[in-house]
């Protein structure tokens, strides 16, 4: 009987595969090829890059249209905040001048897909993209024209501006209840030319909530450092770099601004 148990064990043991030098290679090249999921995110070897979005110096200013269920008077308003950030870049940024009948989608997406115009537009009706939180949203489409071992730059091609008047209403005027109109303009602006990420900064413009009957007109020096970064101290080299990519991932840049802080900036692929 011990006998058939050790002729079991000594034909068990010759059954085994052997750990070689080969096998042991071919471990190691998985690894590097990336097909291994590791667990252990001290394993995580993803690049992540930082992403920088503007508008082609080239196709400066920006020729906007504007809704016109604004007045006269928030229409000029709405140029005053441009002028804002016009300022801090020393350069003409916009140029704000045509006013077009108010158009509505049921989708957020239809801004961009069914209207071709770069508008300002406000909103009375329910829109399927615009949470009942949301003030207004910032929707862009960009082009990626640049890439380093550090960041991704996006060109924008497209961009509009849509109020939220369905739940939220608005004055120049500070009338009681209502939202300060130049304030989240100044605000929209700013995502318009490409600062995507709100401040964490209660004095930016760029910080992602506003109250009612507050009422923050002036760019903080953040503000101004971000427009700076670019446009006017990034334009040469932008300038001379964006032929470096001519076909591009297109993407959708969607930046809610809410009366709760719940702030959303979403980036997706263009179908």
């Amino acid at each position: 009987m011990k006998n058939i148990i050790l002729i079991l064990l000594i034909f068990l043991t010759a059954c085994e595969e052997p750990v070689t030098e080969e096998s042991l290679v071919d471990n190691d090249s998985d690894k590097k090829n990336g097909s291994i999921a590791f667990e252990d995110n001290s394993y995580d070897t993803e690049i992540v890059l930082e992403r920088r979005f503007s508008w082609s110096v080239n196709k400066l200013p920006i020729k906007v249209t504007t809704s016109h269920e604004f007045g006269a008077k928030e229409r000029q308003s709405i140029k005053e905040m441009a002028s804002r950030w016009e300022d801090a870049a020393n350069l003409e940024l916009f140029k704000i001048g045509r006013v077009k009948k108010n158009i509505y989608f049921s989708n957020l997406k239809e801004y961009y897909s069914q209207d071709k115009d770069l508008g300002i537009y406000i909103v009375d009706k329910k829109v399927d993209g615009i949470t009942n939180s949301t003030l207004a949203v910032t929707q862009m489409i960009a082009q990626e024209v640049m890439r380093n071992s550090s960041s991704i730059h996006y060109e924008i091609q497209h961009a509009d501006i849509i109020f939220n008047n369905f739940d939220y209403s608005f004055s120049i005027d500070n009338t009681q209840g209502t939202f300060d109109l130049e304030s989240v303009i100044l605000h929209e602006l700013g995502h318009f030319l490409g600062l995507v990420e709100h401040s964490e900064s209660k004095e930016s413009v760029m910080f992602p909530n506003i109250a009612r009957d507050s009422v923050h007109r002036e760019l903080h020096w953040e503000d101004i450092n971000q427009v700076n970064s670019l446009y006017s101290d990034h334009r040469r080299n932008y300038k001379s770099s964006n032929e470096n990519l001519k076909q591009g991932k297109m993407v959708i840049i969607t930046i809610e601004l809410s009366v709760d802080g719940s702030h959303r900036e979403k980036i997706t692929d263009l179908e």
